[in-house]
């Protein structure tokens, strides 16, 4: 009785929230109205943090991939707007505004989708009460820490040099051959990590034991060291915080509960860090003097503008603008062909051979290419990038986008109780890899991770056959 009337007062919120946004509705082209927008940002930011408060009632530790994804958010579909609504105009106007008078609309249609996610996500926390003990197992490494030599070494053979002095440029400077690699390369140090976990979970990461444990695992700290090394000469941050957020997710299913304050304080900190990573890369190492940090650090004390460390994340919601601008009025709905583009992409070239047989335009082989050839035309000169919302907006238009977002919230909920009370293994691969993207996919396609769960599984299923014991 108690359960279902904790339940209620948390719908009873979401409901009434909906009710309202519902009733300011703005048209799709309109004035920027600082009150609306501003309104509509309080009652999201209310209901994120009144969800914060009563999920602590279900799950002890923050970092879960609902906790951060809503983080994303908010500072992704709110920061700019709110910021507009105080009279703080963002660093780049002219770049974020595409067109102002679909902002209205646009910071609706984020909040109804918030609100649907939300609901989505309690709809699964009815049948809190289903435990199902897991068997535990070990998993032998010695074979694993020899195949991530044998892909590591592969990997700097094919990289390029470009790469590998520290030049920037994401994966464009990459030899042939290095995105494959590089795929597996990350799938099995990111198993490796999780069996890390898996096998020291009956052990207390304390300080009597850590130097002990870690020592057994010097061949995995060192890979780490020399992957970690790799990525942060370059200035490419993504990689890098993939696996911060991989081992935080694993030591708090396996190990202990993380703090509301200690992710905060991760999140504020690795912001701050990763700022200063772009500012001190460029795309020719030779011209940078010293090191990336010490250089990004004199590049942000030369520069006169305010520092916000969540600039960059924020301005993707340019995208949504853009799509917003764009589709149905410029261009006709996609009916999913990014999409299906998308899902044949788990193959390797699957999205290349799509486009060939069905004789579609380039533009149609992903949703960032959709905005990148309608802003710059197909001599483009870089990658506008992608936005949750706008990827399944220009695909299934408003009432779809609802849909999946209420069937989105439902299976991370569902994955986040099984994968932190029933430690079903598969589950706790799929969540664990979702959590590294937790803070990204909100400034790309909802399938981005796909692929990377898809071959995560299957190699999992392979090492797991061939290289665990099981016990009860």
């Amino acid at each position: 009785m108690q359960n279902k009337l904790y339940l209620f007062n948390k719908y009873l919120l979401l409901v009434i929230s909906l009710i309202v946004v519902l009733y300011l509705t703005p048209g799709r082209n309109e004035v920027f109205n600082e009150e609306k927008v501003g309104f509509l940002s309080i009652i999201c930011v209310v209901n994120v943090f009144w969800f914060f408060y009563t999920t602590r009632k279900y799950y002890k530790t923050w970092v879960r991939f609902d906790v951060l994804f809503l983080i994303g958010f908010l500072i992704v579909h709110f920061q700019i707007p709110f910021l507009a609504s105080l009279g703080i105009e963002p660093e780049k106007p002219s770049f974020i505004w595409v067109n102002k008078h679909v902002v209205n609309f646009a910071t609706w249609l984020s909040s109804i989708l918030l609100l649907l996610w939300l609901i989505g996500y309690n709809l699964f926390l009815r049948r809190f009460n289903i435990i199902i003990k897991s068997k535990d197992f070990y998993v032998k490494t010695k074979a694993i820490d020899a195949m991530l030599w044998v892909l590591m070494i592969f990997f700097i053979g094919l990289v390029g040099k470009d790469f590998l002095s520290g030049s920037y440029s994401g994966t464009e400077n990459w030899g042939a051959g290095a995105t494959y690699i590089f795929l597996f390369l990350r799938i099995i140090l990111y198993l490796r990590i999780i069996y890390f976990f898996i096998n020291s979970k009956g052990i207390k990461l304390n300080k009597q034991n850590i130097v002990s444990i870690l020592f057994y695992n010097k061949t995995l700290l060192i890979l780490l060291f020399v992957y970690c090394l790799m990525f942060l000469k370059a200035g490419d941050r993504g990689p890098l915080m993939e696996l911060v957020l991989l081992i935080l997710g694993g030591y708090s299913i396996y190990q202990k509960h993380v703090s509301f304050g200690f992710l905060i304080s991760l999140i504020l900190i690795g912001s701050i860090l990763f700022t200063i990573i772009r500012e001190g890369r460029t795309r020719d190492a030779s011209q940078r003097s010293t090191n990336i940090l010490s250089e990004g650090f004199k590049n942000l004390q030369d520069n006169e503008k305010d520092f916000n460390p969540t600039d960059e994340l924020a301005s993707s919601v340019r995208i949504l603008y853009s799509a917003l601008d764009i589709v149905p009025e410029k261009h006709p709905y996609l009916n999913g062909a990014t999409i299906v583009s998308d899902l044949v992409g788990v193959v390797p070239f699957g999205s290349s051979a799509y486009i060939s047989l069905t004789n579609l335009p380039i533009i149609y082989l992903s949703s960032s290419y959709f905005f990148t050839i309608q802003s710059q035309g197909v001599f483009f000169q870089y990658g506008e990038g992608s936005e949750i919302i706008a990827d399944l907006y220009i695909n299934v238009g408003i009432v779809g986008t609802a849909f999946i977002m209420i069937v989105f919230g439902y299976f991370i909920s569902f994955l986040t109780f099984n994968a932190l009370y029933n430690k079903k293994h598969r589950v706790v691969v799929v969540y664990l890899i979702l959590i590294t993207v937790a803070l990204y996919l909100n400034r790309s396609n909802i399938l981005t991770p796909l692929k990377a769960i898809v071959w995560t599984l299957v190699i999992d299923s392979f090492i797991i056959k061939r290289f665990s014991i099981k016990y009860e």
